[in-house]
């Protein structure tokens, strides 16, 4: 388990020599889970780039400021 926490890199387990599990600290998990869910933001935005759903700068800003006076 300690080897786990130097490396970063999971354990693997096997069982009559095929892999059948890993392990994971849980610290290098949220690291990847967090860049999962970044890589997917970052995979929508060119979605919607690719099918020009696009807002203009000054549209955002002016919702913007229009939340802020809301609060």
């Amino acid at each position: 388990m300690m080897k786990m926490k130097e490396s970063d890199l999971p354990t693997i387990i096997a069982q009559d020599k095929q892999a059948w599990a890993a392990i994971q600290d849980i610290a290098s998990y949220e690291k990847k889970q967090e860049a999962l869910a970044l890589l997917k933001i970052l995979t929508l935005g060119q979605q919607q780039v690719e099918d020009n759903q696009l807002t203009p700068i000054g549209d955002v800003v002016q919702r913007l400021k229009n939340r802020s006076k809301k609060d």
